[in-house]
C-alpha cells in the first residue's frame, strides 16, 4: 500500500508514505491520486517527499514501470526527495532515472533535510 496525503495545510508538499510489499499497481493508484491532489491547488507547484518502506524492495520490472510513471507526471509536480533510502535503492533509482533521462529524484537523509532541499528549489523559481 502508498498512502498518499498533503504535508499540511499549505498544500505545496504531498507525502508518499510506501508500506511493505507494494505494488506497481499500487504505485500507479498513488500517482493518480497524486495528480487529484495538485489539480486542486491551480497555482501552486507541488513537490513530493518519498518515504520509502523498511525493506526498500522494488516489485518485478521497475525500468518498463517507472518509465510508464514518468509519462503520466503532473506538470506542476517539479520533483521528489526520497528519505532515508538505502546505497542499493538509491543507485538502483539514480540508474534508471539517467537511463531516462530524469532528474527529477533527490535523495535525503531525513524528512527535515527533505524539507529543506525542497525549500532550496523554490527559491530557484521564478516568481
Amino acid at each position: 500500500m502508498i498512502e498518499v496525503e498533503w504535508a499540511d495545510d499549505t498544500q505545496e508538499i504531498v507525502i508518499l508514505r510506501f508500506q511493505d510489499k507494494w505494488t506497481w499497481q499500487q504505485f500507479f493508484d498513488a500517482q493518480k491520486k497524486t495528480h487529484a491532489l495538485v489539480e486542486t491547488v491551480p497555482d501552486k507547484v507541488i513537490y513530493g517527499i518519498i518515504l520509502p518502506s523498511k525493506q526498500q524492495l522494488l516489485p518485478p520490472n521497475p525500468l518498463f514501470n517507472f518509465r510508464k510513471g514518468l509519462v503520466n507526471i503532473h506538470p506542476r509536480y517539479k520533483g521528489s526527495v526520497m528519505v532515508g533510502a538505502n546505497a542499493f535503492s538509491r543507485l538502483m533509482l539514480t540508474t534508471v532515472l539517467k537511463v531516462m533521462s530524469n532528474d527529477d529524484l533527490s535523495f535525503a537523509n531525513s524528512v527535515a533535510e527533505a524539507y529543506t532541499f525542497i525549500a532550496t528549489e523554490r527559491e530557484k523559481q521564478p516568481q
